[in-house]
């Protein structure tokens, strides 16, 4: 059994790297939720949330919606533990307001489009 935990090791904190994800645009989408991610060189996944100001105008909103995200991530994390390691940013997209079970579904979605896209890129090569 793997652990399930999200350690600050595993937290996207560089602003390089943060800035190189947005440029780069990779992403897949599981409505209201955008998957940006890029393989990096380190040894662990790094993953960050974003839950934009202009879509949820209340902090307390956003904040609770990111620990939401963050959970959800948690949970599903061995969908993705056999890929090489990334920088994934999860970034609301959505209006709609959600509850955890949505939230939850949309994750596995796109982290199994993830798993999907990363598989196929490795075959082409």
């Amino acid at each position: 059994m793997t652990k399930q935990g999200f350690p600050k090791a595993e937290h996207l904190k560089s602003k390089k790297a943060i800035d190189e994800l947005f440029l780069k645009r990779q992403s897949v989408k599981a409505y209201p939720i955008r998957l940006m991610y890029q393989q990096n060189t380190e040894q662990t996944h790094k993953v960050g949330f974003v839950v934009p100001k202009r879509l949820v105008k209340l902090a307390v909103n956003r904040n609770k919606i990111k620990r939401q995200l963050r959970e959800a991530y948690r949970i599903q994390k061995q969908e993705i533990e056999k890929l090489p390691p990334q920088d994934m940013m999860f970034v609301l997209i959505g209006k709609k307001h959600l509850s955890y079970p949505e939230i939850d579904k949309c994750v596995l979605k796109s982290l199994r489009q993830l798993k999907k896209e990363t598989d196929e890129k490795e075959t082409d090569n």
